[in-house]
């Protein structure tokens, strides 16, 4: 390999690291800001957001919520398509991407998604719930359906928290 291919492999490689959260392996929030958010397609979004995740944090020490944020991305990828794109967005928030997805699709995907993380079914055993909200269109930017799936979401989590009063 002569010295040019390497330095582009190298540079590509930090390419890479620049678009992935470190603890997850998921896509980041910077790949969202520079790659997705203008884009426009027929795309399902989803965003997921950890319940009471400071819990786990706070009790069981930081080692434990890195356990749980890497078991929420082993089982939303065990759910979705190879094409699909999984970005950590915030701390426990999680922004899933469908292209071109089938009618109802991305609420499949969601239902699954929810029943796996509250069954326990991951490597932890932890039984782990999420609010969830998406939004699907064609020729919307994703940053659009990533506002309505967030408004969904906050909809899901008060609809969550009257359950549990």
């Amino acid at each position: 390999v002569n010295a040019r291919e390497a330095l582009v492999a190298k540079v590509r490689g930090y390419n890479e690291e620049l678009y992935l959260d470190a603890l997850t392996g998921a896509y980041n929030r910077r790949y969202y800001e520079d790659r997705i958010r203008k884009v426009k397609s027929h795309a399902g979004v989803a965003m997921i957001d950890l319940d009471d995740f400071k819990l786990y944090n706070d009790t069981c020490g930081h080692n434990a919520g890195d356990m749980v944020l890497n078991t929420v991305v082993g089982i939303v990828r065990k759910c979705i398509r190879k094409t699909d794109i999984l970005i950590r967005y915030g701390g426990d928030e999680f922004l899933l991407i469908l292209d071109d997805p089938a009618p109802g699709e991305i609420n499949r995907i969601i239902q699954q998604v929810k029943t796996e993380l509250s069954s326990g079914t991951g490597t932890t055993g932890l039984r782990i719930l999420a609010a969830v909200g998406s939004a699907e269109g064609c020729g919307a930017d994703i940053r659009s359906l990533v506002k309505k799936a967030d408004a969904a979401m906050y909809s899901d989590k008060a609809k969550s928290k009257e359950g549990r009063s």
